[in-house]
This record gives structure tokens, C-alpha cells and sequence, in this order.
């Protein structure tokens, strides 16, 4: 897994929180709704996000191979499993562990599926597990794993009621990536946890 460098961690910090920034002063100036808002900041923050994180002097097509090799991502698809597995068993059980979405009235709005679903796990894996992970794992794997989930809990907690699922979410896909060395890894787990908490809303 290759280091992250000092200098671009802090173009990922400071490229993150300008957007965030924009996207918060074009929607208090009524140029963006908040959908909107969400929308154009994770279509920023990937876009960002991938020209930093793409390797330097390798093939648009030796990137794809290394994305379909189905062998790369086996803990990945027996985690989801086990999530969506989960979600049957709560909602067959009325349990209620899976967690309610922040914004309940507008569920299953196209967007509101499209940034929850797919933009959100793109962005947010590519800061916390792309960025955040492998900056720290230059001290050691379990240091890494600490810091970035418990950033990432942080930075979920505001909108859901019970920070421990956010933190439990980030080990689980720091964890996989590590195994996995595959950025797509976590993604997968973070947006089929997305979509099942979407759906149990």
C-alpha cells in the first residue's frame, strides 16, 4: 500500500473543507438547495479526491483490472452479506438496530438515493481510507485504523443518534482495506450500509 505524502493529505484537508465551505455559502445564498448542496460537494470532493489518488504513469487499463479481480474483494462481499443479512433479520425481528437516515422525509428522492448510495461512499472512503488511512499507517496499520475511524465516527455522529454504528462502520471498511489493498473494498461495504439504512428508514 503505497504512503500517502504530507503535502498531498493537506491538498485533501484544505481541497474538503473549501468545498464544504462553497457548498455552505451558495446554499445560506439560496443558489443551491440542500440536495443540491450535496450534491455538487461529493461530485467535487470525487472528482478532487481521484485526480490526487490516481497513480502516477499507470493505464486507465491496468486501473480496471485491478478493480474486477473478484479475488480482491471476497471479505468485502461477505461483509455486505452479512449487513444485508442483518438488515432481513432486524426488520423480520423488529429489533430496530439499524439505524434511521438524518433526512426521512425525502427517503427515497432519485438524488437522495444517488448521493446516499453511490456519491457518499465514494467521497467518504476516498478522504477516510484513501487519504486519512494510509497517511497514518506510515506509523502502524492499528494507529491508522484508530485515527480514521474515529474521525470518520466523528464526522457522522451529528446526524445519527448512536455514534458507535459510524465507528463499528469505519474499523469494519479500514479493516477490509487493509486486507484487501483495494480502496473499492470499503466502498462497497460503506454504500451497501447506506443502502440498507436508507431502505429501513
Amino acid at each position: 500500500m503505497t504512503p500517502i505524502r504530507m503535502r498531498t493529505f493537506l491538498i485533501a484537508i484544505l481541497a474538503a473543507l473549501f468545498i464544504e465551505y462553497l457548498t455552505g455559502l451558495a446554499i445560506n445564498l439560496n443558489l443551491l438547495t440542500t440536495r443540491g448542496g450535496y450534491l455538487f460537494a461529493r461530485t467535487m470532493e470525487i472528482s478532487v479526491f481521484t485526480i490526487l489518488l490516481w497513480p502516477k504513469q499507470v493505464h486507465f487499463q491496468s486501473v480496471i483490472s485491478e478493480f474486477v479481480q473478484i479475488r480482491g474483494f471476497r471479505l468485502s462481499l461477505i461483509i455486505c452479506l452479512f449487513i444485508i443479512v442483518g438488515a432481513l433479520l432486524n426488520d423480520f425481528m423488529q429489533l430496530n438496530l439499524v439505524p434511521s437516515g438524518p433526512d426521512q422525509t425525502s427517503t427515497l428522492n432519485p438524488i437522495t438515493i444517488i448521493i446516499t448510495c453511490i456519491l457518499s461512499p465514494l467521497a467518504e472512503e476516498q478522504f477516510f481510507r484513501g487519504f486519512v488511512y494510509r497517511f497514518f499507517r506510515s506509523q502502524s496499520p492499528l494507529f491508522a485504523l484508530i485515527v480514521s475511524s474515529l474521525l470518520f465516527s466523528t464526522f457522522h455522529s451529528p446526524g445519527i443518534s448512536l455514534p458507535l454504528i459510524p465507528l463499528l462502520g469505519g474499523l469494519i471498511c479500514g479493516l477490509a482495506f487493509e486486507k484487501e489493498k483495494n480502496l473499492l473494498s470499503p466502498i462497497l461495504i460503506h454504500a451497501t450500509a447506506n443502502t440498507v439504512i436508507l431502505l429501513s428508514s
